[in-house]
């Protein structure tokens, strides 16, 4: 589906009449115009609308190149136009098309020496991790403080393979959407399974807002332990977004039979619920 077809379901969904599908279709053809077809023929943009509005083509729109010219020669001043998001396929939709905004990609992520993940670094109130050392290295907790630190969840009498499934059951059915939180779906972006019983698990996931952010999450497997990381890429708060995460996953995992798990709560973590204002009833816990 192209996203200027979405641009205009959305306007066809919100405003159904015969005046208001013109000014859809010409949002979409300017969209297109803009992203890269300026000048084009508009019997070629009313080519490629969907099947459904084709029969309007240009008598219903009357669209022209030098109408299509004239509206979009403000945005031919900005230096760039940022693409709509693209959200994740199993997104709690319809999603109204978004200004995509994920941040950078994190580049020191992944499965650490003896089933460890990256601390939170950044000192903002965003982020849970379990891992406090990596290798030789341990965080300054008195330079960052300790808000951020979560005890490791554990498993007992099933293996490190039977684990990693409990953990991908869950995330299949974790719902885009659950206390309002990624709605814009999520994603599997790595994994590795265990090769024999002493061996490690690690799955990385990104989850996406409505509003087009992407969270990162991870869980390292080894040895009985499950160490867990969730933070946000962008901004200081996240206004309980990876508490509500964290828990749920807590929540659901804990409730397996050989799993102990711990909740985010107040009590724990004062600067974080303080400074998102938030309560432990906000965060599920």
């Amino acid at each position: 589906m192209y996203q200027d077809d979405t641009f205009v379901r959305v306007f066809v969904r919100w405003w159904p009449s015969d005046a208001s599908r013109r000014v859809g279709w010409r949002a979409s053809a300017l969209w297109r115009a803009s992203s890269s077809e300026i000048g084009s023929p508009a019997s070629v943009l009313a080519d490629r609308a969907p099947a459904s509005l084709r029969t309007m083509r240009l008598e219903h729109a009357a669209i022209s190149r030098r109408f299509v010219a004239a509206a979009i020669a403000p945005l031919l001043a900005l230096p760039s136009l940022a693409p709509l998001a693209c959200a994740f396929p199993n997104e709690k939709g319809p999603v109204v098309p978004k200004i995509k905004n994920p941040g950078p990609k994190p580049t020191d992520i992944g499965l650490k020496p003896d089933g460890q993940l990256r601390p939170c670094l950044d000192g903002k109130p965003h982020c849970f991790s379990s891992s406090t050392v990596v290798g030789e290295y341990k965080a300054n907790i008195n330079q960052i403080g300790s808000g951020w630190i979560v005890q490791p969840w554990r498993f007992k009498s099933i293996t490190v393979a039977g684990a990693f499934s409990d953990l991908k059951e869950v995330l299949a059915a974790y719902p885009p959407g659950q206390n309002g939180i990624d709605g814009g779906g999520f994603a599997i972006i790595s994994q590795k399974f265990p090769e024999s019983a002493d061996d490690s698990a690690y799955l990385y996931a990104q989850f996406e807002s409505s509003v087009g952010y992407i969270d990162d999450m991870e869980f390292a497997l080894l040895n009985g332990v499950v160490n867990v990381r969730t933070s946000s890429r962008l901004g200081f708060l996240d206004f309980g977004v990876n508490a509500k995460r964290y828990n749920y996953f807590a929540t659901k995992l804990g409730s397996k039979k050989g799993w102990t798990t711990n909740l985010v709560r107040a009590q724990d973590h004062l600067d974080y619920f303080g400074q998102n204002d938030v309560t432990d009833s906000d965060v599920g816990a």
